[in-house]
């Protein structure tokens, strides 16, 4: 099963960059981020270039293996897979993935 995942997500890679992402708000009815009229929006900035996503994937049971993967997920967040399509001017280098709302930001960068 992990050989068949990992070969399924290298093959969504050549079209696509996805994220796994734990998101915690104290209210879930408002933290929900694959909500269309969501107050909490995803950006994904790389050098300048910003995309939304092409979609956001709320996961509502994570699998044993998913579990494996992730050993950070815990009971009070909420799992998503968060995709962007690949933009063709991008460099993919010094990525910044930002969830913003109402109550914060964070901006989780990868140089």
């Amino acid at each position: 099963e992990q050989q068949k995942y990992l070969e399924q997500t290298l093959t969504e890679t050549r079209e696509t960059l996805t994220f796994f992402v734990s998101f915690y708000g104290y209210d879930r009815k408002y933290a929900d981020l694959s909500r269309v009229n969501s107050s909490w929006k995803v950006y994904l900035d790389d050098r300048g270039v910003s995309l939304d996503p092409l979609k956001i994937e709320k996961i509502r049971y994570l699998t044993p293996l998913q579990r494996r993967l992730y050993p950070y997920v815990d009971t009070w967040s909420s799992f998503y897979f968060v995709t962007f399509a690949k933009n063709g001017n991008a460099a993919y280098r010094d990525l910044t993935l930002s969830i913003r709302g109402p109550d914060g930001r964070a901006d989780l960068s990868w140089p």
